[in-house]
């Protein structure tokens, strides 16, 4: 009996079944790039991404830009304590919205934002020295005094005598005060004018606001 046709018979099945897989897997990796390549060119003509604390993602800050600009101090200590709540690393919303307070005369809450914009280099000079300010304008000659030197070794000068600052007037008769206000103050055409709660983005001819210079 001759036993080689069936083994042939077999062998093109097996053939049969394996091009069939092969065909398979051919489809399916075709599948895959196909995938893949669609992925790629959706994800290339997506908008990149809007990183948190810009004025796109984080909500109130053009309110609270904007309000800062005409001196609506209210709305905005409103709008940048909504800013820092949804993003607490916003150093000039902390700064500004401890400006705001302070010239609402809120000086606890206008400290706590003072203290936390102290902890960002770029306005920590500033920060401090407004945080000395508002300790004087409570009485607290001591934590006023150690915060102006803070101030003073965080590169803050102001372009007005730190003498006149209204808010130090209770410290007129201390000489450590007047030593620190000498040191505090520098006189040059190139630092922005306004003392205490000067803002470090408004432009160079910006000045301080009445309630500021007759508090």
């Amino acid at each position: 009996m001759d036993q080689r046709k069936p083994r042939q018979a077999a062998s093109g099945e097996r053939r049969g079944v394996n091009g069939v897989m092969n065909i398979a897997a051919a489809v399916a990796l075709l599948a895959s790039l196909a995938l893949a390549i669609s992925t790629y060119v959706w994800k290339q003509n997506q908008p990149p991404p809007i990183a948190r604390g810009t004025m796109m993602s984080t909500p109130g800050l053009l309110e609270a830009d904007e309000a800062f600009a005409i001196r609506d101090w209210e709305q905005a200590a409103t709008s940048y304590r909504m800013v820092v709540e949804y993003d607490p690393y916003n150093a000039m919303a902390w700064h500004r919205l401890g400006y705001a307070l302070h010239a609402l005369q809120r000086l606890d809450e206008a400290i706590d934002a003072h203290r936390r914009a102290s902890n960002f280099p770029q306005v920590r000079g500033v920060a401090l020295y407004n945080l000395a300010c508002a300790l004087a304008l409570q009485g607290k000659t001591e934590e006023s005094l150690k915060a102006l030197q803070h101030a003073i070794d965080a590169g803050f000068r102001s372009d007005h005598p730190v003498i006149d600052d209204p808010d130090f007037a209770c410290l007129l008769n201390d000489t450590r005060f007047l030593e620190l206000a000498k040191l505090a103050t520098r006189h040059s055409p190139r630092s922005a004018p306004g003392g205490a709660l000067a803002d470090p983005a408004l432009p160079a001819d910006w000045q301080p606001p009445a309630e500021m210079v007759d508090s």
